[in-house]
């Protein structure tokens, strides 16, 4: 027998609900205010609807089919092989391992070891990769890292043309600083995302021009995908 629309519904909500870890009413239209807006297009249209104000947070990561994050203080061990892609050697993560992480984007781990917070790449399939000689591994070699998750994204290292652009734009350095670390990555990852050398220029200009307009992310950015014009493809991982 198929399930009353209604009812369906309402096991789209509680299953939102339960997902964003967040208590509130099934009746109530918006979540705690934040940062940037999620929607969600699965629900029945012209039963229910409602958007969830999404909370910047750099340890907090629930797009791109992220799940609900490990604590902070909780250890994940992740498994991966070292392969050579074009002229470099990346640390490609095994799928159950990947899965253990909150987000299908970059995320933000801490090395129990070394106590070093590193960022993990996407590749685009699903899955992660950290570039071996970060960790100073070598080809074939199969490592397990312990880590836990990132309480604070470690500071990225912007590249000459976009620290250039925004040192010129001194009206700007309230607003990059106010951005989070995750925020300050995903300019500078986009606009490195591309080989194109008038394209890169672009992108600078345009980062500069949101930044401006108040935008504290790239728009229509997919945050899934391989974005190291060396090693990607097509926005995937290059097998």
């Amino acid at each position: 027998m198929r399930m009353p629309n209604s009812q369906r519904a309402e096991q789209n909500v509680a299953r939102i609900c339960s997902t964003l870890s967040a208590p509130f009413s099934r009746t109530e239209k918006n979540y705690s205010p934040g940062v940037g807006r999620t929607t969600f297009p699965d629900l029945l249209p012209g039963q229910i609807s409602f958007t969830a104000h999404r909370i910047e947070s750099d340890s907090l990561d629930y797009r791109n089919g992220g799940g609900i994050m490990a604590g902070t203080n909780q250890s994940i061990e992740l498994a991966g092989t070292v392969h050579q892609v074009e002229d470099r050697l990346v640390l490609r993560f095994d799928q159950e391992s990947s899965q253990k992480l909150p987000s299908r984007g970059q995320v933000a781990v801490r090395l129990v070891d070394s106590n070093q917070s590193v960022v993990v790449e996407p590749d685009g399939r699903r899955g992660h990769w950290l570039p071996a000689e970060q960790l100073g591994l070598e080809l074939g070699q199969r490592p397990i890292l312990q880590v836990t998750i990132a309480e604070q994204w470690p500071e990225v290292t912007l590249p000459e043309d976009l620290a250039g652009a925004l040192e010129d734009a001194s009206d700007l350095q309230d607003t990059w600083e106010g951005l989070t670390p995750m925020a300050r990555w995903e300019w500078a990852r986009w606009v490195k995302s591309t080989k194109n050398a008038a394209t890169r220029q672009r992108r600078v200009e345009v980062s500069i021009s949101k930044l401006r307009d108040g935008k504290r992310r790239p728009c229509c950015f997919d945050l899934s995908s391989c974005t190291d014009p060396e090693v990607a493809k097509s926005g995937k991982l290059i097998e």
